[in-house]
Order: C-alpha cells, then structure tokens, then sequence
C-alpha cells in the first residue's frame, strides 16, 4: 500500500448511485475505496473500525438525518473530508451543510461529475 492511497467511505441507500461513485472514483490511483453502507448507523460502525480520509454521502438516509450524521463524523473523525453528494439542492441542506464545514456539496443528478472532480482535487491536494 502506497503511502499517499486515501481511503474513501461511501454512504448511500441508493445502490445505483453508489456503484457509480465506486466506478468512477476506481479511475483514480491514489483512491482505495474502503467502505460502503446504506445508512448511518452501519456507516459509523465501519467507519470506527477503519476511520476513513474521505466520505461521501447522501442525506436522505433511512435510519437518520444527515445533517445528524455529519455532525456525528465532525465530532469523531475531525480531518475527514466530507463530500455531500445529495439527490437535491433545492432545499435549505446546502447552508446547513456550509455551516457544518463540508467540503463540497452537489446534486447527484446535475452535478455528479462536478463532485467527482472536486473530490479527485481534494485527494490530490491531500496527498502533496
């Protein structure tokens, strides 16, 4: 294992959008994937076990608010990266998440490769 490899943890309930991630996130070298869960709470428990450089996440989980989630990966894992990939921007969740210090917020349907983009340059930046 490469020094300079980030570990990625992808939370999602919605499968299709997360093989995307991994398919798309795969291309890059220096990303390990080391996670995957479709909800919160599996998602903190994995993430325990191997604390993670990266996250990506939706907020409309099944088992609690995302917003609850973020703050509970701040309060844990305090230099994680976290990238909000979410099914819509029209609701106030952008703000919220500023205020919480993500590090990137996008519509998976209008800004998927933006997002993508934004997360290969936050690996590279890290891994200077």
């Amino acid at each position: 294992m490469k020094k300079n490899n980030k570990y990625v943890f992808i939370i999602d309930d919605f499968f299709v959008s997360a093989n995307r991630l991994f398919n798309s996130l795969g291309q890059n070298a220096q990303i390990l994937i080391v996670g995957f869960s479709r909800n919160g709470k599996g998602a903190l428990l994995e993430m325990d076990k191997n604390p993670p450089d990266m996250v990506i996440l939706d907020l409309q989980l099944p088992d609690m608010d995302g917003l609850d989630l973020i703050r509970k990966i701040k309060e844990r894992y305090i230099s994680t990266t976290i990238i909000v990939l979410n099914d819509t921007t029209a609701d106030d969740s952008r703000g919220e998440c500023e205020k919480l210090g993500v590090d990137g917020f996008f519509d998976k349907t209008t800004e998927f490769d933006k997002a993508i983009e934004k997360v290969n340059l936050l690996i590279n930046e890290k891994s200077k």
